[in-house]
Order: C-alpha cells, then sequence, then structure tokens
C-alpha cells in the first residue's frame, strides 16, 4: 500500500446549504469596505485511518466503502454544484459512475448489497450532472466523453485562477 503525509482539514459543521465567505476586510482612501464574497471549496480526500489513500497497485477501490460511505458522498454531491478533480480521480469516476447510472446492478457493491441501488444510480445521476473542474496537463476534451458537455478541463498552470474564478462565483 502507498503511504502519503496528510494533514487535518477541519470538518464543516453543515453542508446542507452554501457558505460564502468574505477575503479580510481592506480600507479604501475614501473608507470605503472592500470585502469580497468568496464561495466555500469543499475538500473531501478518502483516507483510511491508518493513513492510506490507495490500496495495492494504486487501486482506491481496495479501500472499504461501504453504504454509509455512499450516503455522506452523496450529501456532499447535494451539497455542490461543482466538482473539482485531478487527472486520476476523474478517470476512475468516469469508468464507473455513468453505466451506474443507467443501470446500479453492474456495481458490485449493488449485486453485494441490493438495498443500495437507488443510491448508486442518483450518485451516478449526479456525477454526470454536475459540472467537473479537471486540473490535468495530461487530458484533452477528447478524454471526456462521456462527460464533455460538464467537463472543462484547466491546466496546471491555470489551476490557481481557476480555483478562484470559480470561487468567485455567485
Amino acid at each position: 500500500m502507498s503511504r502519503r503525509p496528510s494533514a487535518r482539514v477541519p470538518t464543516p459543521r453543515s453542508t446542507n446549504h452554501p457558505t460564502r465567505y468574505a477575503c479580510p476586510r481592506t480600507t479604501g482612501s475614501a473608507g470605503q469596505d472592500h470585502s469580497v464574497p468568496m464561495r466555500k471549496l469543499v475538500v473531501s480526500t478518502i483516507m483510511s485511518l491508518d493513513g492510506y489513500v490507495e490500496g495495492p497497485g494504486g487501486d482506491v477501490a481496495a479501500l472499504p466503502m461501504d453504504g454509509f460511505f455512499d450516503a455522506h458522498n452523496l450529501d456532499r454531491q447535494r451539497a455542490a454544484d461543482t466538482l473539482l478533480l485531478g487527472a486520476t480521480t476523474y478517470r476512475v469516476l468516469k469508468a464507473y459512475w455513468p453505466a451506474v447510472a443507467d443501470d446500479p446492478t453492474v456495481s458490485p457493491d449493488v449485486a453485494a448489497d441490493p438495498s443500495l441501488a437507488e443510491l448508486h444510480r442518483e450518485i451516478g445521476r449526479r456525477n454526470n450532472e454536475l459540472r467537473k473542474v479537471v486540473v490535468s496537463d495530461s487530458l484533452s476534451e477528447t478524454d471526456a466523453a462521456p462527460w464533455t458537455a460538464t467537463t472543462t478541463i484547466v491546466r496546471r498552470t491555470d489551476a490557481r485562477a481557476a480555483v478562484a474564478a470559480l470561487k468567485q462565483r455567485p
């Protein structure tokens, strides 16, 4: 298993509503308030309690995920309007969820527990519908199918500006 360093990330208290943050307030020459409202960027990382982020051969699916994780994932998606992804995660999601949205029985988790079918179908549909911004120097627009209409690929050198632009959106 590959081990990567981890950092503590504060957990939001509630994910049911969008939160707007403001940049530090600055005062102009006439004393005007120049704070800029910003959207929240929520980071979600899959990691085992002992710090593993992938299994043998880089397989994220080797980490145990269950219906509780799926329900949490769906709640996060319901609160989001955009997914910000790296190329590897994007490829993994794209290879799995479109088919599950159409037929949840193709999911090994649903095969093991049929009660997860509607949960997986909704996760798949949300993955299909949510806008995705993918930071990658290796992907091109032709790699985005079947999510071409909902995917924007941003080069690494442009990532900071792209994230700042996302945070400025209403």
